[in-house]
């Protein structure tokens, strides 16, 4: 049991890092920070054998700095619900996103 936890844990570590790391190399060079400024929306899904609520702390993190931050939670019942519902949450968006 422990060891599933922690193998939760570190996934959802690596995709934090994942992420940030995103975040740095669009703004390495001037085109990269002026579509990164214009850019205001990110949608996160999470994986397999997961919920939503392993995205709160980088929600938290990205609200607090003035994006419009989803988190989607996708049923798991299949891959087509699960496209579906993320379709929806990227279509609700107003402007370009992150996802």
């Amino acid at each position: 049991m422990k060891t599933i936890a922690l193998k939760e844990q570190l996934n959802r570590y690596f995709m934090f890092a994942v992420l940030i790391f995103s975040f740095l190399f669009t703004t390495a060079n001037s085109n990269a920070q002026t579509t990164a400024a214009q850019i205001k929306n990110v949608v996160l899904v999470h994986g397999a054998f997961a919920d939503g609520s392993g995205w709160k702390g980088l929600y938290q993190v990205l609200t607090k700095k003035g994006y419009n931050v989803t988190i989607v939670q996708n049923p798991l019942s299949s891959l087509e619900d699960d496209v579906r519902v993320t379709n929806l949450a990227l279509d609700k968006q107003d402007g370009p996103t992150i996802w």
